[in-house]
């Protein structure tokens, strides 16, 4: 304000020496054309500093603070799956290792077929013979037909072999029934893994026995990353505001910043923590997809203790306190709680301050 004031009075200076150097030179045609010019020049630059003067903003609105929050989380699989065994025996072949990329069309663990090969061979030996005595019962029972209809022969045993050859076909049909799920068991001997998943752990060995239902190994799904929070409804709400321009910085990795999104939310609210579970979701810009990253999540909430936002030049110290300045003139005492979002502002607070008044930029002295 000071230099504002200092300004309109060396325009006004500038003002009156031109209008005594008009008045001793009379009439301004009749100068010579140097004094014109300079003249001229001299009005010029009166008019330009005076607009610059007046343009000059006085005063300020003061606008709500907002505090801000730093949450940390650290990255994880998409998914994990545990692989189980469908089969009991000794495991042949373990194809891959903690760490390792599954490749696609992959066998993680193969266990021994010999058993369930021979019970096959033992029932397709079963189902030949079944097949034999369907031929013979049939053949029969169509010579014991020709025979009753000649009346030599009894119905009774007609009904005899038609019985057998029935019992034969259901006899036929649960062996190609079992047939299906030996070579089905036979297929599981071999445990396939989901392609692109990675082993986290590894549980057996070449050489071991395994059980039907044990585990295998445990892997993860790595290609997206999710990395989960506790949030509070008023972060909750903030952090919506926000997605998809959700931005984490990775604080181990020299301050890196990698762009988010929200993956799910839980329905349910925690009635320990009283927070609401975020996942938010990193499928690019990592310096590895794996888990254990540290992500740092900030996001910004309205100052609940009613603080706002002043410029620095807009604070008067008289001793220890510091005032504002309404348009009105009468002054406010302030309490400063701390730097703003720049290096220009501060957050201050006081009882008789609202959020959209407007107070001095630089008061008057």
């Amino acid at each position: 304000m000071k230099n504002t004031v200092h300004a309109r009075s060396q325009d006004s200076s500038a003002g009156r020496f031109i209008l005594t150097l008009i008045s001793n030179s009379g009439d301004l045609r009749a100068a010579g054309p140097v004094t014109a010019l300079v003249l001229l020049l001299l009005c010029l630059c009166t008019f330009s500093q005076g607009v610059s003067a007046a343009d000059e903003p006085r005063f300020f609105t003061a606008l709500p603070a907002a505090c801000t929050v730093q949450l940390t989380g650290f990255t994880r699989a998409r998914a994990t799956m545990e692989l189980v065994s469908e089969h009991s025996g000794k495991v042949t072949e373990v194809n891959f290792d903690v760490g390792d990329t599954i490749p696609a069309n992959s066998v993680f663990v193969r266990t021994d077929p010999t058993f369930l090969e021979l019970d096959l061979k033992r029932n397709l030996a079963s189902q030949a013979r079944a097949m034999s005595e369907i031929d013979y019962f049939d053949r029969e029972a169509a010579r014991y037909r020709t025979l009753v209809q000649r009346q030599t022969a009894a119905v009774s045993a007609l009904d005899k072999l038609e019985q057998e050859l029935t019992r034969s076909r259901h006899t036929l049909h649960e062996l190609e029934v079992e047939e299906a799920v030996l070579r089905e068991k036979l297929a599981r001997t071999a445990v396939p893994a989901p392609s692109g998943w990675r082993v986290i752990r590894r549980f057996i060995e070449p050489g071991e026995w395994i059980s039907a239902g044990q585990t295998a190994a445990v892997l993860g799904d790595f290609r997206k990353l999710l990395i989960p929070y506790a949030l509070s409804p008023d972060e909750y709400h903030s952090l919506m505001e926000l997605d998809p321009s959700i931005v984490l910085t990775l604080p181990d990795q020299g301050d890196r910043q990698i762009k988010a999104r929200i993956f799910r939310v839980s329905p349910a609210f925690d009635p320990v923590t009283r927070k609401i579970n975020v996942e938010l979701a990193v499928s690019e810009g990592m310096p590895v997809m794996r888990g254990g990253f540290r992500c740092r999540l900030t996001i910004s909430l309205p100052d609940r203790s009613g603080a706002v936002l002043a410029p620095k030049t807009a604070l008067e110290q008289r001793y220890e306190d510091f005032w504002l300045v309404r348009k009105s003139g009468r002054k406010v005492r302030v309490l400063i709680l701390g730097d703003g979002p720049d290096q220009e502002t501060v957050r201050i607070t006081s009882p008789d301050i609202r959020p959209g008044e407007k107070f001095y930029l630089h008061p008057p002295r």
